[in-house]
């Protein structure tokens, strides 16, 4: 398609998911890509899994107990995990602010829940029966010892509270050799939809708008 648009070398920009994809397009065809913009993803579904099991923990141990055993039976319907699957939700994957848990759960419930329900069969094949577990066929997907391959400049953006923990982006950082890593404090794994959406569109387009500049013959 970017042939057939004749389009030259773009800006490419993955969240989340599309981050993997944008990772991949970047390694696949690097004389295409102008800049590389990853947002709130990892190049290494390991370290991502690994951090967000840092996040169950967290919730204490008798509900990280209540997880495992319904996760165990597959039971992924049970009201006692769907309502700790929420707090994480409402904590890591779209947070209010300033944040109150119960008002959290109770937007994620009205707001996040529906949209997650939409995501069709592919998420569950692909990933699993929620955000923070993963059983699916991106299980072993890494690019992270390529990382050091990729010569677009490189804008990293998460947020503190991300699913996809501050660690997993400077993994990111520390392996990207030229690359503008951005942390939005007051934001989860949705900045564009939380506090600082502003912000996160600011920082977007002055990456752009100087990588362009400096593209300029």
């Amino acid at each position: 398609m970017r042939e057939g648009l004749v389009l030259g070398r773009v800006h490419v920009l993955g969240r989340s998911w599309g981050g993997m994809l944008a990772l991949e397009h970047a390694l696949a065809h690097p004389d295409a890509v102008s800049s590389l913009i990853l947002s709130n993803t990892g190049a290494s579904t390991a370290e991502i899994v690994e951090s967000m099991d840092a996040l169950r923990r967290q919730t204490g141990a008798d509900a990280y107990a209540t997880m495992q055993a319904a996760e165990a039976n597959g039971d992924y319907d049970d009201g006692a995990y769907r309502e700790i699957v929420a707090g994480l939700l409402a904590r890591h994957y779209r947070r209010i602010a300033p944040f109150d848990l119960e008002q959290g759960r109770a937007a994620i419930k009205e707001h996040v829940v529906p949209y997650l329900g939409d995501h069709g069969p592919p998420f569950p094949v692909m990933w699993g029966p929620n955000e923070f577990l993963c059983t699916g066929t991106l299980r072993e997907w890494t690019v992270l010892d390529r990382l050091g391959e990729i010569r677009a400049p490189t804008l990293i953006l998460c947020g503190l509270h991300d699913e996809v923990t501050v660690e997993v982006h400077q993994s990111l950082a520390h392996r990207i050799p030229y690359n503008e890593f951005v942390i939005f404090g007051n934001s989860s794994h949705t900045p564009l939809f939380e506090r600082e959406a502003d912000a996160y569109l600011a920082v977007l387009r002055d990456f752009v708008r100087r990588v362009g500049a400096v593209a300029q013959p």
